[in-house]
């Protein structure tokens, strides 16, 4: 998130094209861009002097978001790390993601392949998500949210403490 740059934003297909230097995995990667993810990238302002997406009173984070993380928890009145208990931590967010992605039915390779996980064995070789299976799976789990959201359910399906 915090190397995220306007350029990197395929606004005619709404991915997002990330380059092999911006992901952990040292792969490029490409990622569908849901409504709600639109959203909020139309409400964001464009920095003048640089292209990255966030920013803090204008200027690039740095690299402290696991603190600005524990601060967001702190104001939430979340407990925070692994020593509390229930303690949140941000891996926690796309664990969650990704199980919730699975009871919505999206493959487990395109859940690889969304999440920058690489296919192994036999799936490496013959597995090509193409970017409209990505779209699908993405509007898929997206679809399924929307249902969990709209019954007023308690809360959409967690798997963190």
């Amino acid at each position: 998130l915090i190397k995220l740059r306007w350029s990197h934003i395929d606004r005619d297909n709404w991915f997002f094209r990330l380059p092999a230097e911006v992901t952990k995995e040292g792969m490029p990667k490409s990622v569908p861009i849901n409504k709600y993810v639109r959203q909020i990238l139309d409400s964001l302002p464009r920095p003048v002097h640089h292209d990255f997406v966030f920013t803090y009173r204008g200027n690039q984070l740095a690299n402290t978001f696991k603190e600005a993380f524990r601060r967001a928890c702190e104001r939430a009145e979340i407990p925070h790390g692994t020593k509390q208990p229930g303690g949140l931590v941000f891996r926690d967010i796309r664990t969650t993601v990704k199980t919730n992605m699975l009871r919505a039915g999206i493959d487990k390779a395109l859940r690889d392949t969304l999440f920058g996980h690489a296919l192994r064995g036999m799936d490496a070789y013959y597995l090509k998500p193409t970017d409209e299976d990505l779209r699908e799976a993405m509007d898929r789990y997206t679809a399924w949210l929307e249902k969990h959201l709209e019954k007023g359910s308690e809360k959409v399906p967690q798997t963190f403490p």
